[in-house]
């Protein structure tokens, strides 16, 4: 069986779902059962059992192919650690990775409407929560996340892709990905139409789908032997759609993000696809801050 010769290490809720379908476009990528496994923060994954275990969500790739996982945990330090040498071990220095990274503000408020759609305990209050909940703002350390990959794998195996840039010119932009990958480019097959994850109005679990998702039978039986197509059918008929929008940050919230992030911000803009001007910042702070005065989130 093949194993993945480039991983999508995240950001969460920086596009990664849109950024992993534009890809299974290409004819030379076969996508995986599972857009994000998570299989190497975990030790196990190194045993014959646990590669076993990764390989089958693969199982679809054919030769000729590459295929690839998008697995957000991977960059979510100090929750999770070790994934880039337990990848260099797997998959080997070869693998490429690629990271895509967003807006601060904009990445903080749809992880904090994400953790509330899911039913956690969050305070619904982000200007509460900012302060409450160490992830949201420790996610948006982009060159602090990344950096552990950079040590096992070097920059020049890393392509890291500036969000807003993406979705403005998709199919260019995929483009650029299927090089760094060294395929041939295909940018009229990406449906420049479409997006995924949208917040307002997505499917989010219930206590019915996280029942049957956690469920072993389903896991290593039932989910298995469904194709694609009916594993879709059946997400959507036991999950809601999320209906509450919640607040957005105050002029003070805003403040405090800006301030926390923006030694990372500049330090990630160098890494950043397209390339900046020495200099420029890839996020306009006092564009920001006239949006959180309008309350324009």
């Amino acid at each position: 069986m093949t194993l993945p010769s480039f991983l999508i290490i995240g950001a969460m809720k920086s596009g990664t779902t849109t950024l992993h379908g534009d890809l299974a476009t290409h004819p030379s990528i076969s996508p995986p059962d599972r857009k994000e496994p998570g299989d190497l923060n975990h030790d196990a994954v190194l045993t014959p059992e646990g590669r076993a275990a990764y390989q089958r969500n693969f199982r679809q790739c054919r030769s000729g192919q590459i295929t690839f996982e998008a697995s957000t945990y991977y960059t979510m330090v100090p929750e999770h650690s070790g994934s880039p040498q337990r990848a260099l071990e797997l998959l080997g220095q070869d693998l490429r990775l690629i990271y895509i990274v967003r807006e601060p503000v904009s990445r903080i408020r749809s992880h904090h409407q994400h953790m509330f759609d899911g039913g956690s305990d969050i305070d619904p209050d982000i200007n509460k929560a900012i302060r409450t909940t160490p992830e949201l703002i420790e996610y948006t350390l982009y060159r602090q996340q990344v950096e552990p990959w950079v040590q096992v794998f070097g920059e020049d195996r890393i392509m890291v892709l500036h969000f807003e840039s993406y979705m403005r010119n998709r199919a260019q932009m995929a483009a650029s990905v299927q090089r760094f990958l060294g395929l041939s480019p295909r940018p009229d097959l990406v449906d420049v139409g479409s997006s995924a994850n949208v917040s307002k109005g997505k499917l989010v679990n219930t206590r019915l789908s996280k029942s049957v998702s956690s469920s072993l039978l389903y896991r290593k039986i039932v989910r298995p032997l469904l194709p694609s197509s009916m594993r879709s059918g059946l997400r959507a008929s036991i999950m809601k759609k999320s209906t509450t929008r919640l607040d957005p940050p105050s002029l003070g919230t805003v403040e405090y993000i800006l301030d926390r992030t923006a030694k990372d911000t500049t330090a990630i803009a160098r890494l950043l696809q397209p390339r900046f001007p020495e200099g420029a910042m890839p996020w306009d702070p006092e564009e920001m801050l006239i949006r959180a005065r309008k309350g324009d989130w």
